[in-house]
């Protein structure tokens, strides 16, 4: 079960997921950053001498609820009311909203350099950074000079590789794997690997067909070493495969209909879990979301479940109708808790490469 500083305990493929600050959408602080407690924050530093005692390495999620690299000079506010200034550069100040303070307001900025400060503090810990903003992601990345044993020599200025660290991009259908996943491959180098999250998958994603923006097509999962541009001054070259680790779920959401959301066809999962086996690349399914196929996963379903909950027929490219059709499935809306992550008669859920097991 995934521990979490903030309740989310559904991702099967992390130990602990952690938001380190919630966007605020009403009153004076809308738009603003509020910062969860630091006491939240040091949790990890305790969860890291318990990984080393242990002898095994624990992942964490950053983030479900915010973006990490998203690019905003909004500014940070805490749980009484009180807006975050800049002492001297790095010391971060909680001031009342009307007082007249001539520093400069703490941004995400100022956040962003925390947080990689304690994935430095923490190197039982394996981060795993996941954003929709991967081109955000080179110019946001700690730069020689941070505290890291994971610096690459080089001149001022030149980016470091933080080897606890993976980098992820969220999509949901083959529009967005094909805009984001070409600029993931730009941070190639940055950390330990790459992975992919379809959450929500709304339709088929093809990764071995995402064009690199340059009339190429690089197989995603090659192992072959690869240049991936100048970390730390020098000619650098990835390893490892460009994709390491695949994750996907279905839609999940209170009170939908079959016109208002989409359900996850059983044929996307297949599709998408049969390109990371061929290519030997973990592959793990957190489930259906609330729309639950009656046939295609292996698992019974009572006769009267099927009157007591919404339904229709998904085709292959996720249209719904409340008619058959040739290659359509019959689907209800049974809600995510109940629907559950069984498909082809098993559960997939192997684990990104590093840590140990999900508890």
């Amino acid at each position: 079960m995934t521990k979490s500083t903030d309740g989310t305990t559904h991702i099967g493929w992390t130990n602990y997921v952690f938001n380190p600050w919630q966007n605020v959408s009403a009153g004076w602080e809308n738009g603003a950053h509020k910062l969860i407690d630091w006491t939240q924050w040091r949790k990890f530093i305790t969860f890291n001498s318990r990984a080393e005692k242990e002898g095994v390495r624990h992942r964490v999620l950053v983030s479900t609820r915010v973006d990490v690299f998203e690019d905003s000079d909004r500014p940070i506010v805490n749980n009484h009311h009180q807006v975050g200034y800049m002492f001297e550069g790095c010391l971060i100040k909680w001031i009342s909203k009307n007082a007249t303070v001539y520093d400069a307001k703490a941004t995400l900025t100022f956040l962003r350099k925390e947080l990689f400060k304690l994935i430095d503090e923490t190197p039982w810990l394996d981060w795993m950074l996941l954003t929709n903003r991967p081109e955000n992601i080179p110019k946001m990345w700690p730069h020689i000079g941070f505290p890291s044993s994971g610096v690459v020599p080089g001149s001022l200025g030149r980016r470091v590789q933080l080897s606890n660290t993976m980098i992820g991009v969220r999509v949901s259908n083959q529009k967005q794997a094909a805009e984001r996943v070409p600029k993931l491959l730009q941070c190639l180098g940055l950390s330990a690997g790459l992975f992919v999250v379809a959450d929500p998958m709304t339709g088929p994603i093809d990764l071995t067909a995402v064009d690199n923006h340059d009339g190429t097509c690089p197989n995603l999962f090659d192992g072959n070493p690869l240049y991936v541009g100048d970390i730390g001054g020098e000619y650098a070259w990835s390893p490892r495969g460009f994709i390491r680790f695949v994750a996907a779920r279905g839609q999940a959401c209170k009170n939908t209909n079959a016109n208002t959301r989409s359900p996850l066809h059983p044929s996307w999962v297949r599709f998408l879990r049969d390109q990371c086996h061929a290519a030997k690349i973990p592959f793990h399914f957190d489930g259906w979301g609330d729309w639950y196929p009656i046939h295609g996963t292996g698992l019974p379903l009572a006769d009267d479940e099927e009157s007591d909950h919404p339904w229709a027929w998904i085709d292959a490219e996720g249209n719904a109708s409340d008619k058959p059709s040739r290659g359509a499935l019959l689907m209800i809306n049974v809600g995510s808790e109940t629907s559950g992550k069984t498909l082809d008669g098993r559960e997939w859920t192997e684990l990104p490469p590093g840590g140990t097991h999900v508890r």
